[in-house]
């Protein structure tokens, strides 16, 4: 692991780094620290990936998107500038017409391979799912068996402290079963 060294002014962090913006927050951890500590912050850096076809078995209807490998970088902001011009989404699902319409207009994907990719996901889909009933009925299935092992075992050593009970008073006759 590498050690960071310390910026001791903003002319060695704009030496150090090739951005020319920069955000600074200085704060002092308690009052008897002779040293402040400082961070900071430079431009934005935004990379916009390609967005493929996915096989996230999750999705429920259409196809899944993802991303792929391939990237355009885009050009450096201020911060200030990022954060005043950043439109807040509340909402990142997608319906299936509108994934489905961004693979095949803005990527350029056959409409045969999303059918592929459709048919994949639901095949995946009921796969896992027949996986979790298999494994609920297991599950099911060896509660009742422990269940039925514990009251043979109750019953057995209910039968043993009566037994030994019946051997230890030598003038009582024995009880059979």
């Amino acid at each position: 692991m590498s050690k960071l060294t310390p910026v001791k002014s903003l002319s060695d962090l704009s030496e150090a780094s090739d951005d020319t913006n920069v955000t600074e927050l200085t704060s002092s951890s308690d009052d008897n620290s002779s040293e402040a500590r400082r961070v900071s912050f430079g431009a934005i850096h935004i990379r916009e990936h390609e967005r493929i076809v996915g096989d996230h078995p999750e999705t429920k209807v259409g196809v899944p998107l993802s991303l792929g490998w391939g990237y355009h970088d885009k050009k450096s902001i201020a911060i200030e500038q990022y954060e005043d011009e950043r439109v807040l989404k509340g909402n990142y699902r997608m319906s299936s017409i509108t994934r489905k319409r961004i693979l095949h207009t803005v990527f350029g994907i056959p409409e045969e391979e999303i059918r592929a990719a459709e048919k994949e996901v639901r095949i995946i889909s009921e796969r896992n799912e027949k996986s979790q009933k298999k494994s609920e009925k297991k599950t099911k299935r060896s509660s009742a068996m422990k269940k039925v092992g514990k009251q043979v075992k109750k019953i057995l050593n209910a039968d043993a402290f009566i037994k030994g009970l019946a051997a230890a008073s030598p003038g009582t006759a024995m009880m059979s079963y």
